[in-house]
């Protein structure tokens, strides 16, 4: 399976997209859902992650919504 745009797991959840996940995929972007929460979401052992792979990180949090069109 491969994807240039993911949709990460569970808010960033530190357990929910492994680097196993990520090297089969090869996403080139990385879209997080989240807000304010008390979770620590998204986790900065998944954004370090994400970093380290040269995926580009948008958060919702950050950025607001998002569409994607094509």
């Amino acid at each position: 399976m491969k994807a240039k745009i993911l949709k990460v797991s569970h808010h960033g959840s530190k357990y929910g997209t492994s680097n196993e996940f990520l090297k089969s995929v090869k996403p080139e972007k990385a879209i997080i859902s989240v807000g304010k929460n008390n979770y620590g979401h998204p986790a900065t052992e998944l954004l370090n992650r994400l970093k380290n792979m040269s995926i580009e990180i948008f958060r919702t949090d950050e950025m607001g919504d998002w569409i994607l069109g094509y």
